[in-house]
């Protein structure tokens, strides 16, 4: 019953309007380098409720200046005073500096990690980095965890502090 909008800022690998069968354009490059005024760039995911979402756009060849841009700032307190939560799907921390620019215009960051694919190492690296960068780290989501080979089961711990419990 909110109303929310999912931004898809990953400008350079985007994956969001293609699993919702959605325009990959107009999107966010379009509207951040002039050549979108705004109409139709707010699509709907009907199978996810009609959730709100603005795709990346074509491909710019600049991403990370377009993400560190007044208009960018601009557009996120226009946005905020339209819907009630917003979502930026970004690139990895790791990979390139756009998450941590965009953490300066939002009120908090979700880190997103795949299990049994991120390293330790590299989680560490990107909390440090959001840390050093005073973004508002808010929490972390596992995607792809395998109940099978994992740490709970029917909210049930699985023999008590098992030798996979000591991996975190």
């Amino acid at each position: 019953g909110k109303k929310v909008l999912l931004i898809d800022a990953d400008m350079r690998l985007s994956k969001i309007a293609k699993n919702l069968n959605l325009n990959r354009a107009p999107g966010l490059s379009n509207l951040l380098v002039g050549e979108n005024n705004g109409e139709n760039l707010v699509q709907r995911a009907e199978e996810l409720g009609g959730l709100s979402v603005i795709s990346c756009g074509d491909v710019p060849p600049n991403p990370t200046e377009l993400l560190s841009s007044k208009r960018m700032a601009t557009l996120l307190e226009t946005l905020k005073k339209l819907y009630e939560y917003i979502i930026i799907d970004l690139p990895p921390v790791s990979a390139v500096s756009d998450a941590l620019i965009v953490s300066k215009l939002v009120d908090g960051v979700i880190v997103v990690a795949r299990q049994d694919y991120v390293e330790k190492r590299v989680l560490d690296d990107t909390v440090r980095q959001l840390k050093f960068n005073d973004a508002n780290v808010i929490g972390f989501v596992l995607t792809c965890a395998n109940s099978e080979a994992g740490y709970y089961s029917k909210y049930k711990y699985k023999k008590y502090y098992s030798r996979h419990y000591s991996y975190y």
